[in-house]
């Protein structure tokens, strides 16, 4: 029993349990109350409502902009709200057409379409899915009851058995969705950008632990510019070919990728993950070991960030925030648009590729600092030390 109370007391044991309750305390801390924002950030979303018809179709835009719980915008031109939806910046356009009026008036079925971007956060696409629903079954009951309920009572039936009668007829609208940049069927698809990111992230907090080792054992044979034109080399090394395994994965899970698709994926890959490295070497250069702890918690925190689960509306606005710093949000953002379709994928490439210069750069400035201050020590020692063997061959004369 005293061994074990002995071995208990090893401020490595008491380190172990302690990190135990606090990665609890963080990794909850994080995920939890992000979560429990998200039904209250809806009416963060934006919905463009572009309507082509003056007549029924403005009162049905006026209706839809009353019961939808987000942000309506019914300023944009259709190709404007594309663009936007293009770009994530909007959730849903509904687009009510010019022929709408017509259409009911001469007992032809009036559309109502529906524009959707399936490279919108998981959770936000559940959202605007859930949306889209409870506007078409409001859309087609509400016709329903008008057009039937009135052609019903022309012909001499109750108003109340009209309305009874209204509801067994067919549909009286179209809800015409059209989906933009669509995921293949397959929850890897779905899933592919968030953890091929991930993987890449992982290998540089485990990796970089493992490398910090290497350059303390050969700081005695190796000057520290060498060794640190050396670790920026491995790491590229390591990073250029890591994309092959994902990518590779991904072909016998079934997807076929273009040259510039793979080109694009591959690129982004292989940038978080040197990035990744570097970020955590900074963070260990500065505090040693705990260097990986805070790392550790950053990734925590890009996995709300980056946007591969919950869209930055959605977020409360300190993560909205990190965000735009976050690699995860470029990475992600980035394999969603090379993957599924999408503009934007190459400036996540080149923002990324910034990200990891920069990060290069305030290394070697780091380095460049210790070192000026290594030999100004050096040079204080020689001089107190010729300053004392100046003061002894004054002594002995």
């Amino acid at each position: 029993m005293k061994r074990l109370i002995e071995f208990m007391k090893n401020k490595y044991v008491v380190l172990f349990i302690l990190i135990g309750f606090m990665y609890q305390c963080i990794m909850l801390g994080i995920f939890l109350p992000t979560y429990a924002y998200v039904d209250n950030s809806i009416e963060n979303l934006k919905v463009a409502i572009i309507n082509h018809d003056d007549f029924s179709g403005k009162n049905v835009a006026a209706s839809l902009a009353d019961q939808l719980p987000c942000q309506v915008i019914e300023s944009f031109s259709i190709e404007e709200a594309l663009n936007e939806l293009d770009k994530l910046k909007i959730a849903l356009v509904i687009e009510i057409p010019q022929d709408f009026t017509e259409n009911i008036t001469t007992g032809h079925v009036p559309q109502v379409n529906y524009y959707q971007n399936q490279r919108l956060a998981a959770i936000t696409e559940t959202v605007v899915n859930q949306m889209t629903t409870t506007i078409s079954q409001s859309l087609t009951s509400e016709l329903r009851n008008q057009k039937c309920t009135a052609i019903l009572v022309g012909a001499g039936i109750s108003q109340d058995e009209a309305q009874a009668l209204a509801q067994t007829i067919d549909e009286p609208i179209i809800n015409n969705m059209v989906i933009n940049d669509e995921i293949p069927a397959g929850m890897h698809n779905t899933m592919a950008p968030l953890f091929l990111n991930l993987a890449a992230y992982v290998f540089g907090l485990i990796g970089t632990a493992i490398l910090t080792i290497a350059l303390e054992e050969m700081k005695r044979k190796m000057s520290d510019e060498f060794l640190f034109f050396s670790e920026k080399f491995v790491a590229l090394l390591t990073a250029v070919f890591l994309p092959a395994v994902g990518i590779g994965l991904l072909y016998l899970c079934g997807n076929a990728f273009t040259l510039a698709q793979i080109g694009g994926i591959w690129l982004t890959i292989a940038l978080v993950a040197f990035i990744s490295v570097q970020l955590v070497t900074i963070l260990m250069g500065f505090i040693g070991q705990g260097g990986t702890f805070l790392a550790v918690i950053f990734l925590l925190i890009q996995i709300i960030t980056g946007t591969g689960i919950i869209a930055r509306e959605q977020m409360l606005s300190i993560f909205r925030i990190i965000s735009y710093g976050s690699p995860l949000y470029y990475g992600i953002n980035g394999i969603k648009c090379f993957m599924f379709g999408g503009a934007d994928g190459w400036n996540f490439v080149a923002i990324l590729a910034l990200m990891a210069m920069g990060l290069v750069t305030l290394d070697g400035i780091i380095l460049w600092v210790k070192g000026s201050r290594a030999k100004k020590h050096i040079t204080e020692m020689h001089k107190e030390e010729q300053a004392e063997q100046q003061k002894l061959e004054a002594n002995e004369a």
